[in-house]
Order: C-alpha cells, then sequence, then structure tokens
C-alpha cells in the first residue's frame, strides 16, 4: 500500500532497513553496512570507503515528497544537489527498497508502483 506522506514513507523506510545487514547502491553496487537504525536516523558504512554516513530523517525528506508528489524522482536533477550531495545514492537505494517503489538505473530514476 502506498504511503499517505512522508511520515507513514518514514515508517516504512525504518521497518525494511531493520531487518536487512546492508543495502547496495543502485548503479556501483556499493555495499552499505547498515550499523544503526533510531526513530530520527539511520546509519550506514561504506565497504567501499569504510566511512560512516548519518542519514538522518529530514535528509530524506526532499526525496520522498519528490517521489509521492510526482510518481518518479530523479534525485540528480530533481533534487538540489546541496540536499543530496554524499549521501544520496544510499538514500535511493534504501527507497528503492521499499514494496512500493521501482526503479531504473539508466537514468537514475524511482517510480511510484501503480
Amino acid at each position: 500500500m502506498k504511503p499517505g506522506g512522508f511520515e507513514d514513507m518514514w515508517t516504512d523506510i525504518l521497518e525494511v532497513v531493520q531487518n536487512r545487514d546492508f543495502v547496495e547502491t543502485l548503479s556501483r553496487k556499493v555495499r552499505n553496512e547498515i550499523v544503526e537504525v533510531e526513530d530520527s536516523r539511520i546509519i550506514v558504512r561504506s565497504e567501499e570507503t569504510h566511512n560512516e554516513r548519518r542519514l538522518h530523517k529530514e535528509t530524506f525528506r526532499p526525496f520522498c515528497t519528490r517521489l509521492l508528489d510526482h510518481g518518479s524522482l530523479d534525485f540528480v536533477s530533481d533534487i538540489q544537489k546541496s540536499k543530496w550531495i554524499g549521501v544520496g545514492a544510499v538514500i535511493v537505494a534504501i527507497i528503492s527498497l521499499l514494496p512500493y517503489v521501482e526503479y531504473r538505473t539508466e537514468p537514475r530514476v524511482l517510480f511510484l508502483k501503480e
């Protein structure tokens, strides 16, 4: 079932990542270990760089809102670069795990399933 808004989608995101050990970016398949899941953030560690990234709930909001409002999301062109630099690929990979989201990698676009 599609979410009614961002808060519903965030709840779904937390449920999906709590049951996973890692998430891979969609294009380059970089593995990111899910280190910690909290109500307000998700912490991942890149297998490639070994850096931890704290993905706060509010960082997901523009991605989710765009997807919910328009039915699709190409984060590189739809979201201001300062909001996704360094974390966009991981956020999109996490959102793509939701059962009501599909994706294409060329170009990187997420879609809400009909």
